[in-house]
């Protein structure tokens, strides 16, 4: 507690969400709230907001906060904001305190606030405004959090979920500076209209309508200084996964099903990806690669890409109009049906894990939209991963052996159930291949009957009582991981979950996804049978020319006994030698025919029969020089 309070100064350079609100936000909370809150609050000119400058202010009352609640987080000066994350960088303790400091007052608040609605509100607000503060790095766990209607409570939801494409802007000024910097020509000289007013705002930069060769553009900006943010950032967080892991490997005792995790391989997975995603000219490709992965029936609109007026900070992509898939009022408005799109959220999905293998890592309300003819559109292409073969095929097997068969399996099919999805865990990376192959076939027979009792509405079995042993001992074997790439698979999938229940009250992700896993398990078949019935009439073409081959062979046998063929071998091994010895032969011949001409020549011949014998000694020395260099 003495470290948080000697820290508590170098904390205050940032300051309260009401410090850095604008001119046009505190003039409606002034109408709002009467003569009596214009004490409480202290107001800057516009110049000054523009600027991006600090404007000192009172705290909030408690009857402003609960009327702030409902406030856009746009109301924000971008350009404060920005310059408060310049702060921190490159300043690892600051940056450490601030975010240790933030998790201690935020688990209390959430404490405090308990289940009353009215402390929601002002904690949850208080929680937006922090992330908000503490740059990118919060803000995207922010967004992930945000799509989680079964976790949190509304209040919170409906705070967090600003975060997604609400996030306060910078101003014209500087985003001119950057996109002139980026494409090397003023911004009038590069685009045919640029509109200042920036269509949203989201935690790496921001988006601007525009038109390019008369084609109507989405320009998305980044923010300055990003990297140096994110390695301060990430030094801090890595800290804390090594930290984690010391306390899950020496001091928490694990229960039988619990993984091994390493949260520093985690983290730096999440690091990989968060650099990735700060280089546009990386999520062009992206853009490419996700849309060329997906068949023609997904139906999935991906905007296209201008590379003409894209850099590693400045991204130029097609106009889409579209509707938030969490925007109730505007789905009815255009006829779209809620609960058919949570069917198609949930079927590109599995349309990723399963057929593509390319995985849109960001999938939240902000940038999985859908177009008035109900196709989903896709944006923010930044963070992409892709399954190696191995992993997809995994995660098919694992499906086969959940979704395929009977719903009442008996036990030679719950058998060849639980080593099809002991083979998909095993190809994913969840168990090491050097797991005891008795006891992971029990708990995958385990798995599969749960998982059919479970869809058949029938009573399950307890999990410690019928395998809990065989967990532990591979616990103990050190058999169990999670891989990385499963992080973002979970996140994912947290933001399609929370989609799919945000439109359907009825969703359920199990029911959803038999109809699409059935087709594939189909698919298989057909190709199973496919392959079959190529084998059959293969072997039944052979069967055919059997009496002509036999009839060959019989002709063949009597020739060779009647004398009428010879038989002869040869080995190209000893052919080899042979012209070897020969050409050796050949050079030691020519040696000894020219040291016998060099003793002519320096003996009995003289005049011109000494220089022929000369000459006839170099023809044939060079003629045997192969024979003294073997």
């Amino acid at each position: 507690m003495l470290c948080l309070l000697a820290a508590a100064p170098a904390l205050r350079v940032a300051p309260s969400a009401a410090q850095l609100r604008v001119p046009s936000r505190a003039s409606q909370i002034l109408a709002a709230e009467g003569a009596a809150i214009a004490d409480d609050v202290t107001v800057g000119t516009s110049a000054d907001f523009a600027a991006g400058v600090v404007v000192p202010a009172r705290p909030p009352t408690p009857t402003m906060v609960a009327k702030e609640s409902s406030v856009d987080a746009t109301a924000l000066s971008g350009n404060a904001m920005e310059d408060l994350w310049d702060k921190s960088r490159g300043r690892p303790l600051r940056r450490s305190m601030a975010l240790w400091w933030f998790s201690t007052i935020a688990t209390w608040k959430i404490c405090r606030a308990g289940r009353k609605e009215e402390k929601q509100v002002r904690c949850a607000q208080w929680l937006r405004d922090e992330l908000l503060r503490l740059g990118p790095t919060m803000i995207k766990l922010g967004q992930v959090a945000s799509a989680r209607t079964d976790l949190l409570a509304q209040p919170y939801i409906d705070a967090l979920v600003a975060l997604q494409d609400s996030v306060p802007t910078i101003s014209p000024d500087r985003v001119a500076l950057l996109v002139d910097e980026e494409l090397g020509k003023p911004l009038g000289e590069v685009f045919d209209t640029f509109e200042e007013t920036p269509v949203a705002g989201a935690s790496l930069g921001q988006v601007h309508r525009a038109t390019l060769g008369g084609a109507p553009v989405a320009v998305k900006v980044q923010r300055r200084n990003l990297k140096e943010l994110f390695d301060t950032d990430f030094t801090n967080i890595r800290l804390m996964a090594r930290i984690g892991n010391f306390l899950e490997n020496k001091l928490v005792k694990k229960k039988a099903g619990v993984s091994s995790r390493d949260w520093l391989e985690y983290t730096n997975d999440a690091a990989r990806l968060l650099y990735l995603e700060i280089d546009y000219l990386n999520e062009a490709t992206n853009s490419k690669r996700f849309a060329t992965s997906l068949p023609k029936a997904a139906n999935v609109v991906v905007p296209k890409v201008y590379d003409n007026a894209t850099t590693a900070r400045v991204l130029t992509m097609e106009y889409v109009d579209s509707i938030k898939l969490t925007d109730e009022a505007a789905l009815r408005a255009n006829g779209l049906d809620a609960k058919k799109l949570a069917k198609k959220v949930v079927d590109i999905f599995l349309t990723q894990l399963l057929r593509s293998g390319v995985l849109h890592c960001d999938p939240h309300p902000g940038n999985m939209c859908v177009d008035k003819q109900g196709r989903l559109v896709f944006y923010d292409f930044g963070m992409l991963d892709e399954f190696k073969p191995e992993v997809q095929q995994g995660m098919r097997n694992a499906a086969f052996a959940l979704f395929g068969g009977s719903t009442n399996p008996s036990a030679a099919e719950l058998r060849v159930a639980a080593k099809q999805l002991v083979d998909g865990v095993q190809q994913m990376g969840f168990v090491d291949k050097a797991a005891d192959q008795m006891a992971l076939q029990k708990v995958g027979a385990f798995a599969v009957k749960n998982f059919k009792d479970q869809a058949a509405g029938r009573t399950t079995e307890d999990v410690t009582e019928k395998v809990g042993g065989e967990l532990q001992g591979m616990v103990d074997d050190g058999v169990i991981q999670f891989p990385s790439i499963f992080t973002f698979v979970g996140r994912a999938f947290a933001s399609v979950d929370g989609i799919g229940r945000e439109l359907d009250p009825k969703y359920d992700f199990r029911a959803m996804t038999e109809p699409y896993v059935g087709e594939i398990i189909s698919e298989r078949y057909q190709a199973d049978a496919k392959a079959q019935r190529e084998a059959f009439f293969s072997g039944f073409g052979a069967a055919l020319d059997t009496p002509k081959r036999v009839t060959y062979i019989e002709e063949t046998i009597r020739a060779l006994e009647a004398g009428e063929l010879t038989l002869s071998s040869r080995s190209l091994e000893q052919e080899r030698s042979g012209k070897a010895l020969d050409k050796r032969v050949k050079s030691l011949t020519s040696l000894l025919v020219a040291s016998t001409l060099l003793n002519v020549a320096l003996g009995a011949a003289v005049g011109p029969w000494r220089k022929a014998a000369f000459w006839g000694a170099a023809f044939f020395g060079l003629k045997g020089l192969p024979a003294l260099l073997k």
